[in-house]
């Protein structure tokens, strides 16, 4: 505890001794100053500032003690406790008015003492802290925000602060004569409607003696000649169980109301906009569906007309490929025909599948796949194009890869063509890898598929924007529509995973890919393995000791009619045909075929409606009807199936497709012939570039300049040129040229010259 001091005013020197040494023995701290008159009182008070002044009444001098002690609590705010041998009532009535906090009688013991010492000290602790309190109340009466006011058991008001003031417009002393009961307070209800003053917050406080809180009222403000809107609460006080005045707090809300009427204007004008916005947004709904629907036919119908030509044109020459008489010019002619449409239905293919895409029509397939053979069937598959530029080709298989899976085969095969397939475009030497890996999963299997080129590589700049549609990072000269990277990223992120480059210029490109797979079940992989042997000979035709198969075809396109009957009759099947649904249905009843293959567009009656139509004749359910498409979109495959198909093929199709269809639903055996293995690594057959420099230089700048024009016809026409002067060398060219790998031929030139 601090020690405190005590002033002792006392003119005998022997008794004011007396008392310090008293005051040392309780702990209290005297001052070493003589204290005998009242004007030394005041003194010593202001410089030392004790805390308790002791003072004898009657005190030698002009001043006495009682005047000293009235100044002393005047002006520094010190309890005194008066000393005095004299116990007068006059003298006590006189000491009353100096507000002393004890009395002390000499002569007087240690306890006396001591007992009034304390409780002088408590008495004013008391009433600092009470004065404190009522400071910091005054304070937070005059300073708060909110109007306060304080009424007595007649309603009028007692107590105002300054924000009631100003708040209802009136002064404390205007307010003073007012009740809440007073008409001229002018207030309303929100409707509008007099609020009657009895209902006033204050008043059912008071009545009742329960609180009321917030109670929302407008009451008129002389002051700004104005209503202002006012939250009010109001709380009875009690003394001794009886109430004795309410108290009553409110606050200005009319900015406030303001605030909300406006908020419910634009409440109101919000609702009209939304309803007037809704309007148009579904005729803008109605717009988007009726165009999409116009894209979607649109798009039916380009395929269709795209890919039945192109069925025929791939089917002929593919059949054509197979006759053992043709010369070596005409097996050429053949070539180019066959590749430059597989190269039609690539950009075709892109086309769609970006439009798909963009509007979000692409349906991922899980179906079970044995994915080395679709890895080997790739790399086969690119396996010329990769010899003809002199490249070499490689296929890296991690030996713990599955080799059966669960994913969409068709997308994977899709993307690994289009990364195969721009490697090699890009690379003039050197090679191309594909390596297929897994990661290290514990639940399911992810794979790691990397394409790595020795290409020209890609600048940082470009990394990111090559997967966006129709940005291209090639060379001058290179063909394409720029589609294929982003196709690719669409169908690995709908697949569920991620791809990226890396790359450095001049040193090559590797595209890497992480893609999540299902394991495939123990039934499935018995299935796939069985497939999978019999997909590794090609079809010469039915074994012996079969049922004579009949075959209907329906097939409004006359060459496609003709494609399918010929790869049929060829390989022993009995075949009929039909121009329309309609003529299908009567060739069914007059000729009973085991399978149908059914086109799905077609005039008089499309093969949906003919399908429906047969499968309720007689041996209509037992026939196999399988249609024939050039339609991409994958949610039409419902409809179809729906209206009793029983498998679905795409055009242009592969005959290896058509037989497997076969097998599959009338349980055929197939005499085959096995495929010859195939080697990954290319025969190095590039560019005679010494050939290339020996050519004039006019026609050396002219193929150039044609080269980079990407002008077919002035490019062809100089080949031809080449090819008089040099025959092996124009035979080089024209392979490049008819696989439109025109960067190839710019960079022999460059490097020849």
């Amino acid at each position: 505890m601090e020690e405190k001091t005590i002033l002792v005013v006392e003119d005998e020197f022997i008794v004011a001794a007396d008392i310090k040494v008293r005051l040392a023995r309780f702990g209290y701290r005297t001052t070493n100053d003589s204290c005998a008159t009242g004007e030394q009182a005041l003194e010593l008070s202001e410089r030392l500032r004790p805390d308790l002044v002791m003072m004898d009444i009657h005190l030698a001098g002009e001043m006495d003690g009682i005047t000293a002690a009235r100044e002393v609590r005047r002006r520094f705010r010190i309890p005194v406790v008066f000393l005095t041998a004299y116990s007068e009532d006059g003298t006590l009535q006189r000491a009353k008015s100096a507000e002393p906090f004890g009395y002390i009688l000499k002569p007087f013991d240690d306890r006396e003492l001591r007992v009034v010492i304390e409780m002088a000290f408590y008495k004013h602790q008391s009433e600092e802290a009470l004065r404190r309190s009522e400071e910091s109340y005054r304070m937070l009466f005059e300073t708060v925000p909110q109007g306060v006011v304080y009424q007595n058991l007649d309603g009028y008001i007692t107590a105002a602060n300054p924000a009631a003031e100003r708040i209802l417009g009136l002064t404390l002393e205007q307010m003073r004569d007012r009740t809440s009961l007073d008409p001229r307070w002018h207030t309303l209800h929100e409707d509008g409607s007099v609020f009657p003053g009895d209902r006033h917050p204050s008043m059912v406080a008071f009545e009742t003696g329960q609180p009321v809180r917030n109670v929302v009222m407008g009451v008129f403000n002389p002051a700004l000649e104005q209503y202002v809107w006012i939250d009010v609460s109001a709380v009875p006080l009690f003394r001794d169980g009886k109430r004795v005045e309410v108290y009553t707090c409110f606050e200005d809300i009319t900015e406030r109301k303001r605030a909300e009427s406006e908020l419910n204007r634009y409440h109101l004008h919000l609702e009209e906009l939304v309803a007037t916005r809704t309007a148009e947004l579904a005729a803008a709904l109605d717009a988007a569906e009726a165009a999409n629907r116009a894209k979607s036919l649109f798009l039916a119908n380009m395929s269709h007309e795209l890919r039945t030509p192109l069925n025929a044109i791939l089917g002929f020459s593919a059949l054509m490929q197979q006759d053992s008489g043709l010369t070596g010019r005409d097996r050429e002619h053949l070539d180019i025909i066959n590749r430059s449409g597989a190269h039609l239905l690539g950009l075709i293919n892109d086309i769609l599948d970006i439009a798909k895409i963009e509007a979000g029509r692409v349906q991922m397939e899980r179906a079970p796949f044995d994915l080395g053979a679709l890895f080997r069937e790739v790399t086969d598959l690119m396996h010329g194009r990769a010899t003809e530029k002199g490249l070499q080709l490689l296929l890296e298989c991690a030996p713990e890869a599955p080799r059966f899976v669960r994913g969409d085969a068709t997308k994977l095969r899709q993307v690994l063509v289009n990364l195969l397939g721009n490697a090699i475009k890009f690379t003039v030497k050197g090679g191309v890898t594909l390596r297929l890996g897994v990661g290290p999963e514990t639940v399911g299997t992810r794979l790691l598929i990397e394409v790595e080129d020795s290409g020209p590589g890609i600048a940082p700049e470009d990394q990111t924007r090559i997967f966006e549609p129709f940005v291209q990072a090639s060379p001058a000269g290179q063909q394409g529509t720029g589609l294929g990277l982003a196709i690719t990223r669409q169908f690995v992120e709908l697949m569920g995973g991620r791809i990226g480059v890396t790359s450095q210029l001049g040193r090559g490109s590797c595209f890497w890919i992480d893609l999540p797979m299902e394991p495939v079940e123990p039934a499935a992989v018995a299935e796939l393995e069985a497939l999978g042997d019999q997909g590794e000979h090609e079809v010469l035709g039915l074994e012996p000791g079969q049922p004579n198969w009949r075959i209907l075809i329906v097939e409004d396109q006359p060459e496609n009619n003709l494609l399918l009957s010929r790869l049929l009759e060829d390989a022993g099947f009995q075949v009929c045909t039909a121009a329309n649904g309609l003529e299908g249905i009567d060739r069914f009843q007059q000729w009973r075929p085991h399978f149908i293959w059914m086109d799905r567009r077609m005039p008089v009656m499309d093969g949906l409606e003919a399908t429906r139509r047969i499968r309720a004749l007689p041996g209509g359910e037992a026939v196999k009807i399988v249609v024939l498409t050039a339609s991409v979109f994958a949610e039409q495959r419902g409809e179809m199936l729906a209206a009793g198909m029983d498998d679905i093929l795409h055009k242009p199709f592969q005959p290896r497709e058509i037989f497997a269809c076969l097998g599959r639903h009338l349980d055929l055996r197939y005499l085959r012939r096995e495929r010859a293995a195939t080697c990954v690594a290319a025969v190095e057959q590039t560019l005679d570039r010494a050939a290339l420099a020996a050519l004039p230089d006019e026609l050396r700048r002219a193929l150039a300049d044609a080269v980079v024009a990407l002008g077919i016809e002035r490019i062809d026409a100089l080949i031809e040129q080449i090819g008089k002067r040099d025959a092996a060398l124009g035979q080089a060219l024209r392979r490049r040229a008819d696989n439109f790998d025109f960067g190839s031929i710019e960079e022999a030139l460059r490097s020849g010259v």
